[in-house]
C-alpha cells in the first residue's frame, strides 16, 4: 500500500519548476509508491500563485490541474484546517526520495 502524501503548494510549485527534491517526490506518487491527496481549495491556492506569480497561462493552469487529479486522491476536508508539523513523517519521505535517487543514479 502506497504511503499517504500531502504535498503543500510550495512543494507542488518547487516540483513544477525545479528538478530537486520536491520534483522526486511528486514522481513517486505518480508512480504509486506515495498516495498524494487534495482538495479544492489547495487546488485554488496553487492555481492563484501560479497565475499570480509564475504567469501561467490559463490553458498551463488546467494542465497542472489535470495532472495532479491524475495521481492524487481528492479528499473532502471538513471544518477547520489545523498543520501539525511531524518532522517523522517528513524525515521517512526524505529518505524514500533518497533511496530513489541512489536507483536512479545507477
Amino acid at each position: 500500500m502506497a504511503e499517504p502524501a500531502v504535498f503543500d503548494t510550495n512543494v507542488l510549485i518547487s516540483a513544477l519548476l525545479w528538478r530537486g527534491a520536491p520534483y522526486r517526490a511528486v514522481l513517486l506518487a505518480q508512480a504509486k509508491i506515495a498516495q498524494a491527496v487534495y482538495c479544492d481549495s489547495m487546488l485554488a491556492e496553487l492555481t492563484g500563485k501560479l497565475r499570480e506569480k509564475f504567469g501561467f497561462s490559463e490553458n498551463r493552469l488546467q494542465a497542472v490541474v489535470y495532472q495532479i487529479r491524475q495521481y492524487a486522491e481528492k479528499v473532502e476536508i471538513p471544518g477547520t484546517l489545523r498543520v501539525v508539523k511531524d518532522g517523522c513523517e517528513r524525515h521517512r519521505l526524505r529518505r524514500r526520495v533518497a533511496r530513489t535517487d541512489r536507483v536512479s543514479d545507477e
